[in-house]
């Protein structure tokens, strides 16, 4: 890795440390969120409510200053929830044009309950963590979407194995057991909403995966 690449490395790191002491006992989640954004891939975690799955991506999302989407899945949810509604200007004038929002135009996001999405929701975010792009009418439309987080209160129930594949870093959380713990939780919980500033650039991002991706080639040819 070159110099710039280790100096963006060394800033999440930085991030993640000042994370550890506002969210305790979450170490585990905050190595797992690290290892995301470095290297550019998606992660899901599995746990119960009130464990800081959303927080601590949002905490991380805010620091980077990059654009963040959460959104909590279900059955009845519409894709234009996810990916913006029809232009209707646009359609008036016999034009199928999107108003792109929420997983088209962030590079951080965080889907809430993702077992729970309808097929056709579940289809277009497989195409958007696959191919980072989704596709609307005849136009297809590139992402600027660095890493996907996704958490669940329980198993994913789904017909297809394939969202699985699509999350590299899978984790299981559970609530703080030690009552030291619980009160030194409480006490630094203010610290959640205010992370510090620590940015990093989309094309900043984009260089870390590029070299994980280069050293995962390497690996694979040396063992070849």
């Amino acid at each position: 890795m070159n110099n710039g690449v280790l100096g963006s490395v060394a800033r999440i790191q930085e991030i993640g440390a000042q994370a550890a002491k506002v969210f305790i006992d979450r170490a585990e989640l905050i190595d797992v969120i690290e290892l995301a954004l470095i290297c550019g891939e998606h992660a899901i975690v599995l746990g119960p409510p009130g464990t800081a799955k959303s927080a601590l991506v949002r905490y991380f999302a805010q620091a980077l200053g990059q654009e963040f989407f959460r959104i909590v899945l279900n059955p009845d949810l519409p894709r234009e929830e996810l990916i913006g509604p029809i232009n209707p200007s646009a359609l008036r004038e016999g034009r199928w044009e999107r108003a792109w929002a929420g997983l088209a135009t962030c590079s951080i996001a965080f889907l809430d309950e993702i077992g729970k999405a309808s097929p056709q929701v579940m289809n277009l975010t497989l195409d958007a963590m696959e191919e980072r792009k989704i596709r609307s009418g005849n136009t297809d439309r590139a992402l600027p979407l660095h890493a996907m987080f996704s958490a669940a209160n329980e198993t994913i129930n789904t017909e297809s194995p394939a969202i699985w594949d699509r999350f590299t870093l899978r984790l299981v959380v559970r609530r703080v057991a030690e009552i030291s713990d619980f009160r030194e939780m409480l006490n630094e919980a203010w610290g959640a909403s205010s992370p510090p500033s620590v940015p990093i650039t989309l094309e900043e991002l984009r260089a870390m995966r590029a070299a994980c991706l280069d050293m995962a080639a390497h690996a694979c040819q040396s063992r070849s």
